[in-house]
Parts: structure tokens; C-alpha cells; sequence
């Protein structure tokens, strides 16, 4: 079950529109909610997207934890359905250990400084146990926040 995520006004008026957009724009608009969500948290975005790849949709950092954040429709029966692996791409199941693992290395392979120094934050709060992996579920009707197991 996941946790209700509090959600401001302009967050709420934002998404009573999601229903009339096309589905590029309404998963936009969904990490742009979920983003808006964490900051007022007091959590810091960084930049956790590498090309087409896509790596994350949120990474965040608060002191010494890090939490990474894949968005996802809210289903009406209140569930939400990661992507399962593709063996013709290799990628194993969203937010497993694995997944997390390979998207590290697409961000390294970048080879930008930004989202190398990312990587290796990603890895160290692993390390540390200081990484949190969530899915925000989001429809027209708010957002639910819920922890993945590591």
C-alpha cells in the first residue's frame, strides 16, 4: 500500500488537466507533480536522465540519502505496473537492483562530469545503505508514494 503524498494546490489543479493530454505530456506532467512534490520536501533534483535511455525519472538527494523516483500512472484500482525486463535490450526489471545498477552505468557512459559524479553518489549511498528507491503513482486524482524493497 502506498503513502498519500500531500499535494499543494497548483499540484492538484495541474492534474484535474492530465486526463485531456496525450500520453507524452501526461507522463511529463506526472514527473513534473512528482518533482515539485519532493522539492517543497526539501529534497534537491538532479538530473538523472540520459538520452533516450531515459536512466530515471527523479533522483534526489536530502543530506546523505538519495532516492531514486520512477513515476507511473495511478491505476483506478490503486495499482501501478513497472516496465519487467526486455531481453532485447537487456534491461531487467524497473527499480531492481539490477536496473538501478545498469542505469548507473548509462549515466557513466555519458561520460558528462555532472552525471558521472551522479553515478557515483548513486552507488556510494548503495554502499552505505542510504538509497531509497520509490515509484510515485499519479493520476488526475493526486499521487501515492510507494517504497520499492530492496
Amino acid at each position: 500500500m502506498g503513502t498519500p503524498a500531500g499535494l499543494n494546490a497548483a499540484e492538484v489543479d495541474a492534474l484535474s488537466k492530465l486526463d485531456s493530454l496525450d500520453s507524452t505530456k501526461a507522463g511529463e506532467l506526472r514527473e513534473t507533480v512528482s518533482n515539485s512534490y519532493f522539492e517543497r520536501n526539501g529534497f534537491a533534483p538532479l538530473d538523472g536522465k540520459c538520452g533516450a535511455g531515459n536512466c530515471f525519472d527523479g533522483v534526489y538527494i536530502k543530506g546523505n540519502q538519495v532516492i531514486i523516483n520512477e513515476v507511473k500512472p495511478l491505476q483506478a484500482n490503486g495499482s501501478i505496473k513497472l516496465s519487467g525486463g526486455n531481453e532485447g535490450t537487456g534491461l531487467k526489471t524497473q527499480m531492481s537492483d539490477e536496473w538501478i545498477v545498469s542505469r548507473v552505468r548509462a549515466l557513466r557512459a555519458t561520460k558528462d562530469p555532472v552525471k558521472v559524479q551522479l553515478a557515483d553518489q548513486i552507488m556510494a549511498a548503495k554502499d552505505a545503505g542510504k538509497l531509497t528507491t520509490v515509484v510515485s503513482g499519479v493520476n488526475s486524482n493526486g499521487m501515492v508514494i510507494v517504497k520499492v524493497k530492496p
